[in-house]
């Protein structure tokens, strides 16, 4: 499995179970040391950005049902119709709009990273050396 732009010293992968110990670990201890140091806002970044996450995860699996399955679409249409609304109010919600508004930039910023590992080269397979 390629790694974007990873050091070589996180792209190593454990043998068995081809997940890299290293990077997890140094994600891990960064996310430590950022609540240690600011506790509070990082805490309140989480919390944020939490609620709108969750929503947006289940329209995407509404809208992935949708495509799939045809019957019942009228209980999917109605949750999706249920999930924007919740959206909807935290627009319209002064104290919660902070909250929306970190969220949207958080999924915005991993789609934007999604596209960029998209069109980045093809990592070479082991044993070869880049071009």
């Amino acid at each position: 499995m390629p790694f974007f732009n990873a050091p070589s010293a996180l792209r190593a992968t454990h043998a068995e179970s081809a997940i890299p110990h290293r990077a997890i670990l140094c994600v891990a201890a960064a996310v430590a040391t950022s609540a240690i140091l600011s506790p509070t806002m990082v805490f309140a970044f989480l919390v944020s950005v939490g609620g709108v996450f969750i929503i947006a995860g289940n329209m995407m699996i509404v809208l992935a049902r949708l495509r799939l399955v045809r019957d019942g679409r009228r209980a999917a249409l109605f949750t999706l119709t249920g999930l924007a609304a919740v959206l909807s109010a935290m627009a319209v919600d002064p104290r919660a709009r902070h909250e929306l508004g970190l969220g949207i930039i958080a999924i915005g910023g991993i789609f934007v990273l999604e596209r960029l590992k998209a069109r980045a080269p093809p990592a070479p397979a082991r044993g070869q050396s880049a071009p």
